[in-house]
């Protein structure tokens, strides 16, 4: 779990028992904004390296290898 992950899950913590600030409100947000793209990223990723192993396509499937490191690195 990443540490956006930690501070959302806090964030939503602190909603059930209080009213957000405005800079909490902001947090939520931005956190939410950047586990969906980062989600988007690792499905797009996985999706083309399914394909490049269904097709074979090993030298695609090495030029894929670094963007899936670099999604990685976001959990």
């Amino acid at each position: 779990m990443s540490t956006v992950d930690k501070r959302l899950l806090e964030i939503v913590g602190a909603m059930l028992e209080r009213e957000l600030t405005e800079a909490e409100a902001q947090e939520l947000r931005e956190s939410h904004r950047f586990i969906v793209y980062r989600e988007w990223r690792y499905a797009a990723v996985l999706n083309k390296l399914h394909l490049a192993r269904q097709t074979k396509d090993w030298a695609w499937f090495e030029q894929l290898m670094p963007e899936y490191d670099k999604v990685m690195k976001l959990y």
